[in-house]
């Protein structure tokens, strides 16, 4: 098995072209990552450069090693945040919303129902909120109208109106001016 620093280094010179760059970006010695990126050789039991008198660069090889190694990478970065998105909906409830008013009235509601749980809530926009909603990072949603996303279940809930109320007066309005 490939240590993922690896894959990593190769990740980061397949980007940035040069050893020195791709160092700069890692924080580390170009000489460090030069050795860690023969160990990767050694260990894949292949030539992935091409070594001129003071440049290297990915050979062919060296190219589809370094897209495999963005994909595991991403992967990897996947298993971490499914993990943890997935132990927190077991502890928690996370309520994305696009305003504050109903949140105090479903969150009765909701500590009524799952009072094992955590309840937390996010003020964010629309788009956030259906994403939120699709990744799982959001186990309810409070929208302003009904989302056109047929793999989410919608409910109405209240039919509050809101309104804008000011004192007559206040930034230069009068009482007989209008919105």
């Amino acid at each position: 098995m490939l240590d993922i620093f690896l894959l990593e280094q190769l990740d980061a010179f397949a980007r940035n072209g040069t050893l020195t760059s791709a160092a700069e970006e890692l924080h580390i010695t170009q000489p460090a990552l030069s050795r860690n990126m023969k160990k990767l050789e050694e260990a894949l039991g292949v030539s992935l450069f091409t070594r001129e008198s003071s440049k290297i660069s990915l050979n062919e090889t060296g190219k589809i090693a370094a897209e495999y190694a963005q994909r595991a990478l991403k992967a990897n970065q996947e298993v971490i945040d499914m993990t943890l998105a997935f132990d927190r909906r077991e502890r928690s409830l996370t309520l994305g919303a696009c305003t504050i008013l109903p949140i105090y009235e479903i969150l009765l509601l909701l500590q009524e129902r799952f009072m094992d749980k955590a309840i937390t809530t996010e003020l964010t926009n629309r788009e956030q909120m259906l994403a939120g909603l699709r990744s799982r990072n959001y186990q309810l949603a409070i929208f302003a109208d009904l989302p056109e996303d047929r793999d989410l279940y919608c409910q109405r809930f209240n039919e509050d109106r809101l309104c804008v109320s000011f004192p007559p007066e206040h930034l230069g309005k009068k009482r007989s001016d209008h919105l």
